[in-house]
Protein backbone atom coordinates (compact mmCIF):
# COMPACT_ATOMS: atom_id res chain seq x y z
CA UNK A 1 0.00 0.00 0.00
CA UNK A 2 1.48 2.95 -0.86
CA UNK A 3 -0.85 6.37 -0.38
CA UNK A 4 0.99 9.92 -0.87
CA UNK A 5 0.27 11.72 1.98
CA UNK A 6 0.62 15.50 0.83
CA UNK A 7 2.48 16.23 4.39
CA UNK A 8 0.86 19.60 5.30
CA UNK A 9 3.54 21.93 7.30
CA UNK A 10 0.83 21.90 10.13
CA UNK A 11 -1.11 19.76 12.56
CA UNK A 12 -4.25 20.96 12.84
CA UNK A 13 -4.29 22.02 16.86
CA UNK A 14 -8.12 22.47 17.42
CA UNK A 15 -10.43 20.91 17.44
CA UNK A 16 -8.30 17.47 19.35
CA UNK A 17 -10.44 15.12 17.26
CA UNK A 18 -12.84 16.02 14.55
CA UNK A 19 -15.80 13.48 13.16
CA UNK A 20 -16.80 12.56 9.34
CA UNK A 21 -19.59 10.52 8.44
CA UNK A 22 -18.92 7.26 6.66
CA UNK A 23 -20.69 5.44 4.31
CA UNK A 24 -18.70 2.30 2.79
CA UNK A 25 -20.00 -0.30 0.24
CA UNK A 26 -19.68 -3.72 1.52
CA UNK A 27 -20.40 -7.25 -0.08
CA UNK A 28 -19.42 -6.55 -3.40
CA UNK A 29 -21.60 -3.41 -3.59
CA UNK A 30 -25.18 -5.23 -2.63
CA UNK A 31 -24.75 -3.42 1.14
CA UNK A 32 -23.84 -0.45 2.98
CA UNK A 33 -22.12 -0.05 6.27
CA UNK A 34 -22.42 3.60 7.93
CA UNK A 35 -21.25 5.23 11.27
CA UNK A 36 -18.38 7.73 11.72
CA UNK A 37 -14.87 8.29 11.70
CA UNK A 38 -13.45 10.00 14.63
CA UNK A 39 -9.79 11.33 13.90
CA UNK A 40 -8.07 11.60 17.23
CA UNK A 41 -5.36 14.32 16.44
CA UNK A 42 -3.63 13.68 20.09
CA UNK A 43 -3.20 9.95 19.49
CA UNK A 44 -2.97 10.16 15.32
CA UNK A 45 -5.30 7.56 15.41
CA UNK A 46 -8.75 7.15 13.83
CA UNK A 47 -11.85 5.27 15.30
CA UNK A 48 -14.20 3.99 12.99
CA UNK A 49 -17.68 3.25 14.60
CA UNK A 50 -20.14 1.38 11.88
CA UNK A 51 -23.32 -0.36 11.66
CA UNK A 52 -24.82 -2.50 9.01
CA UNK A 53 -26.07 -5.46 7.97
CA UNK A 54 -25.32 -8.02 10.27
CA UNK A 55 -22.57 -6.04 11.77
CA UNK A 56 -21.57 -3.39 14.21
CA UNK A 57 -18.84 -1.98 15.92
CA UNK A 58 -15.30 -0.09 16.24
CA UNK A 59 -12.68 -0.29 14.15
CA UNK A 60 -9.41 1.29 15.17
CA UNK A 61 -6.67 2.43 12.46
CA UNK A 62 -3.31 3.86 13.57
CA UNK A 63 -0.05 4.07 10.90
CA UNK A 64 2.88 2.26 11.70
CA UNK A 65 6.08 3.15 11.08
CA UNK A 66 5.38 6.94 9.92
CA UNK A 67 8.66 8.44 10.98
CA UNK A 68 10.70 6.35 8.25
CA UNK A 69 8.90 7.13 5.11
CA UNK A 70 7.30 10.24 3.29
CA UNK A 71 4.14 7.85 2.33
CA UNK A 72 2.17 5.82 4.35
CA UNK A 73 3.08 2.31 3.90
CA UNK A 74 1.08 0.35 6.71
CA UNK A 75 -1.96 0.10 8.85
CA UNK A 76 -2.68 -1.25 11.58
CA UNK A 77 -6.17 -1.97 12.64
CA UNK A 78 -7.63 -3.39 15.84
CA UNK A 79 -10.68 -4.56 16.49
CA UNK A 80 -12.43 -2.33 19.14
CA UNK A 81 -11.21 0.28 20.90
CA UNK A 82 -7.53 0.10 21.64
CA UNK A 83 -6.56 1.79 24.41
CA UNK A 84 -2.84 2.10 26.25
CA UNK A 85 -3.55 -0.66 28.93
CA UNK A 86 -5.87 -3.10 27.12
CA UNK A 87 -5.51 -6.16 25.61
CA UNK A 88 -7.85 -7.71 22.45
CA UNK A 89 -9.39 -9.45 25.45
CA UNK A 90 -10.21 -6.27 27.25
CA UNK A 91 -10.99 -3.90 24.51
CA UNK A 92 -14.59 -1.84 24.46
CA UNK A 93 -16.98 -2.13 21.20
CA UNK A 94 -15.34 -5.09 19.60
CA UNK A 95 -17.10 -5.58 16.43
CA UNK A 96 -19.74 -8.53 15.72
CA UNK A 97 -19.65 -9.52 12.63
CA UNK A 98 -22.47 -11.99 11.06
CA UNK A 99 -23.33 -12.22 14.62
CA UNK A 100 -19.60 -13.11 15.79
CA UNK A 101 -17.90 -10.88 18.53
CA UNK A 102 -14.61 -10.36 16.85
CA UNK A 103 -11.01 -9.96 18.83
CA UNK A 104 -7.53 -9.18 17.38
CA UNK A 105 -6.16 -7.14 14.62
CA UNK A 106 -4.81 -7.12 11.15
CA UNK A 107 -1.89 -5.30 9.22
CA UNK A 108 -2.63 -4.12 5.86
CA UNK A 109 0.52 -2.96 3.39
CA UNK A 110 -1.48 -2.74 0.22
CA UNK A 111 -4.51 -3.03 -0.80
CA UNK A 112 -4.45 -6.75 -1.34
CA UNK A 113 -2.31 -7.74 1.07
CA UNK A 114 -3.36 -8.76 4.91
CA UNK A 115 -1.82 -10.11 7.52
CA UNK A 116 -3.28 -11.55 11.19
CA UNK A 117 -6.72 -12.56 11.77
CA UNK A 118 -10.20 -11.90 13.78
CA UNK A 119 -10.26 -14.21 16.21
CA UNK A 120 -13.83 -15.56 17.95
CA UNK A 121 -13.98 -13.82 21.24
CA UNK A 122 -13.42 -15.17 23.62
CA UNK A 123 -11.95 -18.83 22.84
CA UNK A 124 -9.69 -17.24 20.31
CA UNK A 125 -10.74 -19.64 17.35
CA UNK A 126 -10.35 -19.52 14.05
CA UNK A 127 -13.57 -17.63 12.25
CA UNK A 128 -16.09 -19.27 9.86
CA UNK A 129 -14.42 -18.45 6.02
CA UNK A 130 -17.96 -16.55 5.16
CA UNK A 131 -17.10 -14.19 8.01
CA UNK A 132 -13.80 -14.35 7.80
CA UNK A 133 -14.13 -12.56 4.19
CA UNK A 134 -16.71 -10.13 5.38
CA UNK A 135 -14.51 -9.17 7.81
CA UNK A 136 -11.07 -9.01 5.42
CA UNK A 137 -13.21 -7.03 2.59
CA UNK A 138 -14.35 -4.41 5.79
CA UNK A 139 -11.01 -3.80 6.45
CA UNK A 140 -10.27 -3.11 3.31
CA UNK A 141 -12.54 -1.09 2.63
CA UNK A 142 -11.73 1.07 5.40
CA UNK A 143 -8.18 1.33 4.65
CA UNK A 144 -9.13 2.70 1.16
CA UNK A 145 -11.56 5.41 2.91
CA UNK A 146 -8.71 6.20 5.22
CA UNK A 147 -6.27 6.94 2.25
CA UNK A 148 -8.54 9.05 0.66
CA UNK A 149 -9.36 10.95 2.82
CA UNK A 150 -8.53 15.02 2.69
CA UNK A 151 -6.89 14.80 6.00
CA UNK A 152 -4.58 11.80 5.22
CA UNK A 153 -1.60 13.98 4.91
CA UNK A 154 -1.71 15.99 8.33
CA UNK A 155 -3.08 12.44 9.75
CA UNK A 156 0.70 10.67 8.86
CA UNK A 157 2.52 13.96 9.64
CA UNK A 158 0.85 13.56 12.95
CA UNK A 159 1.42 10.27 13.24
CA UNK A 160 5.26 10.79 12.69
CA UNK A 161 5.72 13.21 15.02
CA UNK A 162 4.45 10.78 17.86
CA UNK A 163 6.34 7.85 16.17
CA UNK A 164 9.44 9.90 16.06
CA UNK A 165 8.84 10.98 19.41
CA UNK A 166 8.32 7.39 20.74
CA UNK A 167 11.49 6.07 18.56
CA UNK A 168 13.79 9.19 20.35
CA UNK A 169 12.95 7.88 23.82
CA UNK A 170 14.05 4.45 22.65
CA UNK A 171 17.67 5.65 21.50
CA UNK A 172 18.18 7.53 24.08
CA UNK A 173 17.51 4.87 26.41
CA UNK A 174 19.75 2.63 24.47
CA UNK A 175 22.50 5.57 23.91
CA UNK A 176 22.61 6.06 27.97
CA UNK A 177 22.86 1.98 28.58
CA UNK A 178 25.68 2.29 26.01
CA UNK A 179 27.51 4.76 27.38
CA UNK A 180 27.25 3.23 30.77
CA UNK A 181 28.90 0.13 29.15
CA UNK A 182 31.10 1.89 27.58
CA UNK A 183 32.50 3.04 30.72
CA UNK A 184 32.90 -0.03 32.85
CA UNK A 185 34.53 -1.43 30.02
CA UNK A 186 36.99 1.30 29.53
CA UNK A 187 37.60 1.49 33.33
CA UNK A 188 38.58 -2.45 33.26
CA UNK A 189 40.75 -1.84 30.24
CA UNK A 190 42.57 0.74 32.08
CA UNK A 191 43.15 -1.42 35.06
CA UNK A 192 44.36 -4.00 33.50
CA UNK A 193 47.05 -1.74 30.96
CA UNK A 194 48.03 -0.29 35.13
CA UNK A 195 48.69 -4.18 35.97
CA UNK A 196 50.79 -4.86 32.48
CA UNK A 197 52.74 -1.32 33.10
CA UNK A 198 53.33 -2.33 36.44
CA UNK A 199 54.59 -6.32 35.45
CA UNK A 200 56.86 -4.19 32.60
CA UNK A 201 58.42 -2.44 35.41
CA UNK A 202 59.26 -5.20 37.29
CA UNK A 203 60.66 -7.46 34.86
CA UNK A 204 62.64 -4.10 33.68
CA UNK A 205 63.77 -4.00 36.93
CA UNK A 206 64.82 -7.73 36.91
CA UNK A 207 66.84 -7.39 33.64
CA UNK A 208 68.44 -4.49 35.08
CA UNK A 209 69.43 -6.18 38.33
CA UNK A 210 68.05 -4.01 40.29
CA UNK A 211 65.92 -6.48 42.16
CA UNK A 212 66.64 -9.96 42.40
CA UNK A 213 64.88 -12.88 40.85
CA UNK A 214 61.84 -14.27 42.09
CA UNK A 215 60.64 -11.16 43.80
CA UNK A 216 57.30 -10.73 44.07
CA UNK A 217 55.84 -7.52 42.12
CA UNK A 218 54.13 -4.96 43.96
CA UNK A 219 52.24 -2.08 43.38
CA UNK A 220 53.49 1.62 43.88
CA UNK A 221 52.02 1.47 47.71
CA UNK A 222 53.71 -1.80 48.12
CA UNK A 223 50.57 -4.31 48.25
CA UNK A 224 51.03 -7.27 46.30
CA UNK A 225 50.49 -6.89 42.58
CA UNK A 226 47.07 -9.38 41.65
CA UNK A 227 45.80 -9.65 37.91
CA UNK A 228 42.00 -7.48 37.94
CA UNK A 229 39.44 -9.63 36.50
CA UNK A 230 39.24 -9.49 31.90
CA UNK A 231 36.53 -6.78 31.18
CA UNK A 232 32.89 -7.60 30.55
CA UNK A 233 32.34 -7.86 27.57
CA UNK A 234 28.30 -6.74 26.19
CA UNK A 235 26.81 -8.85 22.71
CA UNK A 236 24.70 -6.21 20.83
Amino acid sequence: MTAHSGLSNQVPASPARSTHLVELAVDAGRATVTGTAVTDWDTAAVRYNLTGPRLAGTWMIRLLSAADSAEITSLEICFGICAAASTKFTRRDKPVVNGIEIMGSMMITDRDTLTGHGERFPSGDQLPRPTAARLEALVRAIADHLLTNENVGELHRRAAVLDATTQRGILLKRLVTDQRRLEEITTAINTRCDYHRALLEHYDNIAAGTVPPGTCPTTPTGEPLTAPPSPRMYVV
